[in-house]
């Protein structure tokens, strides 16, 4: 009897710290750590059109580049437990980018509103019709009245 109630026992303090791990791996804020590298690349959303052509100077943008973009915010939403920020350039036409915000960044979030500039640092994923960032972290904002 007491063989099984101390299997029991470890039983249940196994199951707890592997319950306390997995609560500190998926409730820790995602910090990708390259907040002070530097960019591949640091442009204007204007401007990003120009890198998805053969021949540019600078070359094609490629996937996992980290790259800083500035534009004007055109949405911010929280579907998910994530947010995402859309940028647009100075006419409603040109591309827009889709930035997959990193944890940890509300404050700096509920600040901005439709039309701030902002600039924000993300790992590029592609392009279609839009360019997508993720893990982005905002480097610089602009608020307007």
């Amino acid at each position: 009897m007491k063989k099984i109630t101390t299997r029991y026992g470890i039983g249940v303090l196994l199951a707890g710290v592997a319950g306390l791990f997995v609560w500190w791996y998926v409730d820790r804020p995602d910090d990708y750590g390259y907040s002070n590298d530097r960019p591949f690349l640091s442009i204007s959303i204007d401007s990003i059109g120009n890198y998805f052509k053969p021949n540019t100077e600078i070359g094609p943008l490629e996937p996992e580049h980290l790259v800083e973009i500035e534009g004007r915010i055109k949405e911010i939403n929280a579907h998910n437990h994530r947010n995402t920020i859309l940028l647009k350039g100075s006419e409603d036409a040109s591309p827009y980018a889709i930035c997959d915000m990193q944890t940890g960044q509300e404050k700096e979030l509920e600040q901005l509103r439709e039309n701030d500039t902002v600039k924000v640092k993300g790992v590029f994923k592609g392009y279609l019709k839009d360019a997508v960032f993720l893990h982005c972290k905002i480097t610089h904002y602009n608020l307007h009245e």
